[in-house]
């Protein structure tokens, strides 16, 4: 089986449902479940980072500054969700880009990230705006400047993941 299938099955495994109703359902309906590996045992950062070519240590330090890896966070009045706090205003125009995704699974999102990130990097040409974009967007940037406060969180949780000073994996 090709990785991206089994990555997607996983995912419709782990949490069945149209997304486009989550909000209106109790996050109960969304069971989790034990799943094993087998060598080697690759993390959702690494995987994602496989997909999309987004460094797997940008990954772990958006989730982090974002969340602080909780998958089923809730922010913004309840319009972004998850580990990566993907705001869900924008969610028919994601999944119309990237295809449908579901917020509250670790590697969905992941993905999606990646993949908007490494949008933003070529539309912005930088790291650092690439950053800010994923908490500005990419027009708040270009018309605002990147929030370098975020920017800082993120690249420092990015290079305590990379020197694996701490575990973040789920």
């Amino acid at each position: 089986m090709k990785p991206f299938v089994l990555i997607s099955t996983l995912c419709i495994v782990l949490f069945p449902g149209n997304t486009s109703t989550m909000e209106n359902e109790n996050l109960d309906t969304y069971p989790l479940f034990s799943v094993e590996f087998t060598e080697p045992e690759l993390t959702i950062f690494e995987i994602a980072s496989a997909v999309t070519g987004c460094p797997k240590y940008i990954l772990a330090g958006i989730s982090f500054a974002e969340s602080s890896g909780n998958q089923f966070a809730i922010g913004d009045d309840g319009m972004s969700i998850g580990r990566f706090q993907i705001n869900e205003t924008y969610h028919e125009y994601y999944a119309t880009l990237y295809g449908e995704y579901n917020p509250y699974c670790p590697l969905d999102s992941a993905i999606l990230t990646g993949r908007i990130y490494m949008d933003n990097l070529r539309a912005l040409g930088n790291i650092e705006d690439a950053i800010a974009a994923h908490r500005q967007g990419r027009t708040g940037v270009k018309n605002n400047g990147r929030t370098q406060w975020y920017v800082d969180r993120v690249l420092n949780y990015s290079k305590r993941y990379a020197e694996e000073s701490w575990n973040i994996d789920i």
